[in-house]
């Protein structure tokens, strides 16, 4: 069908989960508004259709509100989610737009695990924007071999995980180059953010605090710009990245998580730099024995680790502690006079630590490259900013 077909305040009900709302296959235009479906195993079906929208619909104990299979081009706006299983599922769908929808879910937290208020599967180019989202079962938004995602400005709290995105290397597809902006992330049963498998993400001015466990949690992630993002009162690590190659972490404010700001393992060459890691409980910045050729630089480390010595930690191999072309480390709020020492058994020094704490004007040149274009700016920042650096190997 090409004509524009209107579905408009009718009332479904599913009794009791043994039927669905509805369901339409090869239907291009369907506009769905003002509808209620309760207690449907999936509110509405769509099949390789184009151009849907599904506008101001209210489900109510569904098993899946939306679903979304093989399909091009749909639109799912201001909806609410009561109570649902699944509030939306989207699956080889390219190009959606989930904007400004609530998810709530209250009564069902031993439910199934797979169970996610937004998941994307298989699906490039999508954009989940101004949602509402709490008490998930699982994850608030989650994301498995989709690139090109935009997740933006969205509230999640009270989820198991805020924002998952992962590739499942058994398949083609991957879950490259998500840009993760401006959402306000709190009280995980897990961590804020996990990212798995992941190559160019750009996670961006996110508020990221009193999570369970920590901020971001990262696990073979490469090539990502974490920058701008405020990481604060989480239960263990403000950030935690494991097997992870060429990362930036650039202009975070890390503070008052309950073990270390950042936390790397396993992982070579991360640039850290211009970030202010205050009052976190253990080291502001924690390298293992398998972490390498990493630059720490024009940082402000402050009241950290306050029942140790120092305020960071190093067991890797050639990990410098300040910028070698302007002979510039970092700013310790405990450094008297000379090198500051490194806690770990790499023996490693800031040679030129910095006497006066960071210049804002850093975080302030940061944020012009940022802001104006987020996709620009982050070519830009990986390009020019933050060129290559080759291993330095003995």
């Amino acid at each position: 069908l090409s004509e524009t077909i209107s579905i408009v305040n009718n009332t479904f009900n599913g009794n009791s989960y043994t039927m669905d709302g509805i369901k339409i296959d090869n239907s291009d235009y369907v506009k769905m508004e003002w509808n209620i479906f309760s207690k449907c195993w999936f509110g509405f079906r769509e099949y390789y259709s184009k151009f849907c929208s599904f506008t101001n619909n209210t489900l109510l104990n569904c098993g899946t509100g939306f679903s979304s299979y093989n399909s091009m081009d749909c639109y799912i706006d201001n909806n609410q989610f009561v109570l649902c299983d699944r509030g939306i599922m989207i699956s080889r769908t390219d190009r959606a737009l989930i904007y400004n929808n609530q998810f709530t879910h209250l009564d069902n937290l031993s439910s199934d695990l797979n169970d996610h208020s937004i998941e994307i599967n298989f699906s490039d180019n999508c954009k989940i924007v101004s949602n509402v989202i709490s008490s998930s079962v699982q994850a608030g938004i989650n994301v498995l071999n989709s690139g090109y995602l935009l997740i933006s400005e969205n509230v999640l709290s009270s989820t198991n995980y805020a924002i998952i995105i992962e590739t499942d290397s058994t398949f083609s597809k991957n879950s490259n180059y998500p840009i993760i902006q401006f959402n306000n992330i709190s009280q995980s049963r897990d961590s804020g953010i996990f990212l798995e498998s992941v190559t160019g993400a750009f996670v961006y001015s996110n508020k990221i605090n009193e999570n369970k466990y920590s901020g971001i949690k990262a696990y073979r992630l490469d090539s990502t710009v974490i920058s701008s993002n405020s990481i604060i009162q989480n239960g263990l690590n403000g950030i935690f990245l494991y097997i992870c190659t060429e990362n930036w972490i650039e202009s975070n404010s890390i503070s008052y998580n309950d073990g270390n700001g950042l936390h790397i393992m396993k992982s070579e060459n991360t640039s850290v730099n211009f970030n202010y890691f205050h009052h976190n409980k253990d080291y502001g910045v924690y390298l293992d024995y398998k972490s390498h050729w990493s630059q720490i630089d024009h940082n402000e480390f402050y009241n950290n680790n306050q029942m140790g010595k120092s305020q960071a930690y190093d067991e890797g191999d050639e990990n410098l502690w300040y910028d070698p072309t302007t002979l510039e480390g970092n700013f310790w709020s405990d450094h008297e006079s000379g090198n500051y020492e490194i806690d770990g058994s790499s023996n490693s020094f800031d040679e030129y630590p910095l006497s006066d704490k960071i210049d804002e004007e850093y975080t302030v040149i940061a944020n012009f490259l940022f802001v104006p274009s987020i996709l620009i700016s982050f070519l830009f920042l990986l390009v020019l900013r933050f060129p290559r650096r080759s291993k330095r190997r003995s």
